[in-house]
């Protein structure tokens, strides 16, 4: 017997949420393998961010170290209109 390799491909629609807890089947499938593992209120990496939220900013649930960050802030009244400027991870 030589070497065996099975794939399977399943095609789901992006937006299609078929556990509807506000996260794309697509996604979970790619980071968790199935639609149980991250909900809306889960947090699977534990590093206070909700696995939906990890969804909505596109950053890795299952790398504590990869969340959303705010990492500066300018606020200019000197001009107008007054400017922001945020920086983030």
């Amino acid at each position: 017997l030589g070497e065996f390799t099975l794939s399977v491909a399943t095609t789901i629609p992006r937006g299609a949420d078929t556990d509807r807890d506000a996260i794309a089947d697509h996604w979970e499938i790619a980071w968790f393998g199935d639609l149980t593992t991250g909900t809306a209120v889960s947090d699977y990496d534990h590093d206070g961010v909700s696995d939906y939220a990890e969804y909505v900013a596109d950053t890795d649930p299952t790398d504590a170290g990869d969340r959303l960050r705010i990492t500066d802030f300018t606020f200019d009244t000197a001009v107008a209109p007054i400017a922001a400027a945020v920086s983030f991870t």
